[in-house]
Formats: C-alpha cells, sequence, structure tokens
C-alpha cells in the first residue's frame, strides 16, 4: 500500500451495466459500511472496502457535493482512482432531492416483484396442472 500525494481524486461509480459517474477533482468520498459510515480522501492509503447500502457522498475540492444512493458493493483506491462498483445506483434527477427519488425507485422495484412473484405463481399452478394431466392424476 502507498500513500497518494495527489490533492484531489477521480470517481467512477459503476454497475454491472454501465459507467453512472466519471467525476474528477473530488477530495472526499464518504459511503456506507456494515458498522457505520468512512469517509476517504486523496492522501489515505490505498485498499479496498465493503461498502454497505446507503447514501454516496461526493465532495469536490471547491465544496460540492454529489449524492448518490448506492446499493451493496466494493470501493478500490488505487492512487488518485476510486472505482465503486454497486449493483444498483440511483442519482437524483434534477433539483429533486434524492430522498423522493429513492422512494419512487423503491415503490418501482417493489412493483416489479410483485409483478414477478405473481407470473411465476401463474407458470407455477400451469406446470402442476399440466404435469398432473400428463400424468393421470388430474
Amino acid at each position: 500500500m502507498s500513500i497518494e500525494a495527489a490533492s484531489s481524486m477521480t470517481v467512477q461509480v459503476r454497475t454491472p451495466t454501465r459507467l453512472v459517474l466519471n467525476i474528477t477533482g473530488i477530495y472526499s468520498v464518504r459511503y456506507e459500511i456494515a458498522d457505520g459510515r468512512r469517509t476517504i480522501e486523496p492522501r489515505h492509503l490505498d485498499g479496498v472496502d465493503a461498502m454497505a447500502p446507503g447514501i454516496l457522498t461526493l465532495t469536490s475540492e471547491s465544496g460540492e457535493r454529489t449524492e448518490a444512493a448506492v446499493d451493496e458493493g466494493i470501493l478500490v483506491k488505487a492512487g488518485s482512482v476510486v472505482t465503486i462498483a454497486v449493483r444498483h445506483v440511483i442519482l437524483p434527477r434534477g433539483v429533486e432531492p434524492l430522498r423522493k427519488a429513492l422512494g419512487e425507485e423503491l415503490a418501482r422495484i417493489r412493483n416489479t416483484e410483485s409483478d414477478l412473484r405473481a407470473a411465476l405463481a401463474s407458470l407455477e399452478s400451469r406446470f402442476l396442472k399440466e404435469s398432473s394431466q400428463v400424468h393421470g392424476h388430474g
């Protein structure tokens, strides 16, 4: 491990299917871990950390903040580059608060999961019905 002397970092946030954020000039990265929150800065040691679901906060050298809700994942700091790989990312749209965007996304996910459960139950029912007819039990 080495200590990085850079004054800022480049942060990349990736999901399995795309690069969601690629921001330079970041001074600190604050994120959730299993037992609390952690902040890394350019002078910190390189390393890897397991992230818990929560709010990711990127603060630029000028104090501007970018926030995103993230699912569990991995954060890797290598020199002045921080790569964050997560399953899902929710970014606020425009001036919309992150909590509102998060609530809407969670509602969408719940609806999708409900639809999937109903479709699976229907498939199971049809399979059992057709299987019993084929084997002469129905």
